[in-house]
C-alpha cells in the first residue's frame, strides 16, 4: 500500500513539474531607478500559457504588507504610489491550473518633489496679475500652492489654493512693490510630496514712462503721453501740472482698462509741464512713476526769406516752422525793427507759408510770426529783415583786384525785374573825371576795352525798372596791369643757344609788344623788336655773349611800363649748328586730357608754365602721349632739346 501511494505521488508530482509556468522577466521601471513618477506603467516579459499576472508592490524587500495588482497583459499601470521612497516589486504568471514562481525583485524610488519654473527665483518688476508654473508629475490628483509676503507663509496676504489639473495657476491683485514668496507640493491618493524650495519675486512698484522724453522742448499744445502698460490692473491714474509738486494738478484723470496713454489739450504756450502715472486694482495702487517734464513751444522759427536777404521782389513768399493743435498763424510786417511804425501789416493764415504782394521798392522790412489756440498764443518769433530790390551785387573782379586785363569783364548779379542796367566806370571814386564810362545794357556783364595800364578804376551798377531807377551799388576798385611778366629764358640762364626764343606772359586787349635786347643793362644800344604774340625768335645772338631783354605792352590808347629786366648768356661752343629741331608735331593743340608729340626720338623734353615753374622735369623721350588731365587751363611751354639744339613750343590747354 505504501509503495502504491509513493508511485501515485511521484506520478502526480512529475505531471505538475512538467506543466509549470515560466517565471516572468521584469522590464520597467528598471532596477534601482530614481525619480520615478507616482504613476508608473510596469512591464515584464510575456509568458506563454499565462492567462493572468500578479504584481505585488511593497515598501520592503520582504514584501510584508504588500499590495497585489492583477492584469491579463504583461504590463499594468499603477497610480497612487508613495513619494520619495524605495519600493519593491515582483511579478508571477498564472493560468487555471498553475502559477509560476515569483520573478526576481526590482526596486525603484519615486520623486519626492517638483521644480518651480515661472516666475524664476529673484524675478523683479512683475505684474500684479501673475501666472505661476512648475514641472508636472504623472499620477497627481491635486497641487497645493502657497503665495505670501512672508517666508513663513502665515500672513493675512497668504494665497493658498488646492486644485486639480495642470501645473499652471494665476493669481490676481498682488500688492504693488511687494516681496513675495511661493512654493508648491503635489498630492495623490496615498501621499503628499514635500514642499518645493521657496522662490522669491518682487512686484512692480512704479510704471516706466515712455513719451515724451523728459526734457523734451517745443512740443505742441496738444501732446500725448504714454507709458509701459502692465496687466492685471483696473486702470491708471494720470496727473499733469505746471508745478513740480503737483500741488494743484491741472488734470487728475482716471483711465480705466489697459489704455496706456493720455492726451493733454489746450496746454499753455511757453510753459513747463510735469506728468506722472500710477496703476491700481481692487486692493492696491502702485507708487507714482518718476516725474517727466516737457516744454510747450514758445515761439516759431522763421524759415524764409533768409535774414538780411537783399534785392527781393515786390511779391515775397514767407515760410516758418509748423506746430499742431493750433487755430492759425499771424504774420506781422513792418518797416521798423520794433514794429512800432503804426503801419504794421498783419496777416492771418492756417498755413505755414504766405505771400505778401506789392511791397515798396528799395525798402527794408522786418517780419515775425506767431501761432495761437483757444486759450493762448506764442511769443513772436525772432524778427528777420530783408530789403526789396535796391542794388545789384557786384561779382567780378573782386574788390581791390590787382593786375587785371585792360579789357577786363565786369560781372554782377541778375535782378529778375530789371529791364536794363547802368554801368559807371571811372578813375575817380566820385565818378566825376573826364574818363567816365557810362553804359546802359540788358546784360549782366560789361566788357571793358582800351583801359589804361597801371590805373585804378572804380565801378558801380544800378538797376533800371520799367517805371523806376534804383540805387547805385557800392563801388568796387580794380587796378589794371602795369607791366608784363617774362617767362623764358629764365633770368640769369647760361649756355643758351643762338636761336633762343624769348617768351612772356600772354595778355588780353594788347595791340602789340615792344621787345628790347641789348648787351648792356641801360639798353643804350638796344635792338627793338615788335611782336603781336607773346614770343619772339630773333636768330641773331652771338656766342658767349651776355644779353639783357625786356618787354612792354602797347594798346590802342596806352603804353605800359617796361617789364623787369631778364638776362641770359649764350653758349661758347663755336662751330656747332644752331638750327632748330625740325619734324616736331604736337597734336591736338589746343588740347585737353592729353597731347601727342611725334618726331622727338632720343630727345629730351620738359614742360613749364607762364611763371617759369617746371611742371614736368626734363626727361629722355621717344614718340609718346603726355597726360595733361590735371593741368589748369592756360598756356604752357614745351622745351625740346637734342644735343645743342633747343626748341620751345607753346601748348594751349583748354
Amino acid at each position: 500500500m505504501k509503495n502504491l501511494l509513493f508511485v501515485l505521488t511521484f506520478l502526480f508530482c512529475g505531471h505538475f513539474a512538467a506543466a509549470s509556468l515560466p517565471t516572468p522577466s521584469l522590464s520597467s521601471p528598471s532596477n534601482g531607478s530614481n525619480n520615478q513618477p507616482a504613476a508608473i506603467n510596469f512591464s515584464w516579459s510575456n509568458v506563454s500559457g499565462a492567462t493572468n499576472y500578479e504584481l505585488r508592490l511593497a515598501l520592503n524587500p520582504s514584501f510584508t504588507n504588500s499590495v497585489s495588482y492583477f492584469d491579463s497583459n504583461h504590463q499594468t499601470f499603477i497610480t497612487d504610489i508613495y513619494f520619495g521612497v524605495f519600493q519593491y516589486w515582483q511579478v508571477r504568471a498564472m493560468n487555471a491550473t498553475d502559477t509560476s514562481a515569483w520573478s526576481t525583485t526590482f526596486s525603484f524610488k519615486t520623486a519626492d518633489h517638483i521644480d518651480l519654473t515661472t516666475p524664476f527665483d529673484g524675478a523683479s518688476n512683475l505684474n500684479p496679475s501673475l501666472e505661476f508654473d512648475w514641472t508636472s508629475l504623472n499620477g497627481i490628483f491635486f497641487y497645493e500652492i502657497e503665495i505670501d509676503t512672508l517666508s513663513s507663509f502665515n500672513s493675512p496676504a497668504l494665497h493658498s489654493e488646492l486644485f486639480s489639473g495642470s501645473s499652471g495657476y494665476t493669481v490676481d491683485n498682488l500688492y504693488f512693490n511687494a516681496v513675495y514668496y511661493w512654493r508648491v507640493r503635489a498630492i495623490n491618493a496615498v501621499d503628499t510630496t514635500a514642499w518645493t524650495s521657496t522662490n522669491i519675486f518682487t512686484t512692480i512698484g512704479q510704471i516706466p514712462l515712455q513719451l515724451p522724453l523728459s526734457g523734451s522742448i517745443n512740443l505742441p499744445p496738444s501732446t500725448s503721453c504714454s507709458w509701459f502698460g502692465i496687466s492685471g490692473i483696473t486702470g491708471y491714474e494720470f496727473q499733469y501740472d505746471t508745478l513740480f509738486d503737483f500741488s494743484s494738478p491741472t488734470i487728475n484723470s482716471i483711465i480705466t482698462g489697459t489704455n496706456n496713454s493720455a492726451t493733454m489739450t489746450n496746454l499753455l504756450f511757453h510753459h513747463f509741464y510735469f506728468w506722472r502715472v500710477r496703476a491700481f486694482h481692487d486692493l492696491d495702487s502702485s507708487d507714482w512713476s518718476a516725474t517727466n517734464n516737457f516744454f510747450v513751444i514758445d515761439r516759431l522759427q522763421n524759415i524764409s526769406p533768409a535774414n538780411s536777404a537783399q534785392n527781393l521782389p515786390q511779391n515775397v513768399n514767407f515760410a516758418w516752422s509748423s506746430t499742431s493743435a493750433i487755430n492759425g498763424y499771424v504774420l506781422e510786417l513792418d518797416t521798423l525793427w520794433d514794429f512800432s511804425s503804426g503801419n504794421s501789416q498783419l496777416f492771418t493764415t492756417n498755413d505755414t507759408t504766405f505771400t505778401v504782394n506789392n511791397l515798396a521798392l528799395q525798402t527794408t522790412y522786418y517780419w515775425r510770426v506767431r501761432t495761437y489756440n483757444n486759450v493762448d498764443s506764442t511769443y513772436w518769433s525772432i524778427p528777420r529783415e530783408f530789403r526789396t530790390i535796391d542794388q545789384p551785387l557786384l561779382i567780378s573782379p573782386d574788390d581791390f583786384a590787382m593786375s587785371t586785363a585792360i579789357n577786363v569783364p565786369l560781372i554782377w548779379e541778375n535782378i529778375p525785374l530789371a529791364t536794363a542796367y547802368e554801368v559807371n566806370i571811372d578813375t575817380s571814386i566820385d565818378f566825376n573825371s573826364p574818363l567816365l564810362i557810362n553804359n546802359i545794357q540788358n546784360d549782366t556783364t560789361y566788357q571793358c576795352a582800351d583801359l589804361f595800364f597801371g590805373t585804378n578804376y572804380y565801378w558801380k551798377v544800378r538797376v533800371i525798372l520799367s517805371n523806376d531807377t534804383l540805387n547805385w551799388s557800392p563801388a568796387r576798385l580794380f587796378t589794371t596791369i602795369d607791366q608784363v611778366g617774362l617767362i623764358s629764358p629764365l633770368d640769369l640762364s647760361l649756355n643758351q643757344p643762338l636761336n633762343t626764343v624769348l617768351l612772356w606772359e600772354r595778355e588780353e586787349g594788347i595791340n602789340h609788344f615792344d621787345i628790347e635786347v641789348d648787351t648792356v643793362s641801360s639798353f643804350a644800344t638796344a635792338v627793338t623788336y615788335s611782336s603781336t604774340t607773346d614770343s619772339l625768335t630773333t636768330g641773331v645772338f652771338d656766342y658767349n655773349t651776355h644779353y639783357y631783354w625786356r618787354v612792354r605792352m602797347i594798346s590802342n590808347v596806352d603804353t605800359s611800363l617796361w617789364s623787369n629786366i631778364y638776362q641770359f648768356t649764350t653758349k661758347s661752343s663755336v662751330g656747332i649748328a644752331e638750327n632748330t629741331i625740325s619734324d616736331i608735331v604736337i597734336a591736338p593743340n589746343p588740347s585737353h586730357g592729353y597731347f601727342t608729340i611725334s618726331g622727338i626720338e632720343n630727345k629730351s623734353i620738359s614742360i613749364f608754365d607762364l611763371q617759369g615753374k617746371i611742371i614736368i622735369p626734363e626727361t629722355k623721350s621717344d614718340n609718346n602721349s603726355i597726360s595733361i588731365e590735371n593741368f589748369a587751363s592756360g598756356m604752357y611751354f614745351l622745351r625740346i632739346s637734342e644735343g645743342d639744339k633747343i626748341e620751345v613750343v607753346k601748348v594751349m590747354v583748354d
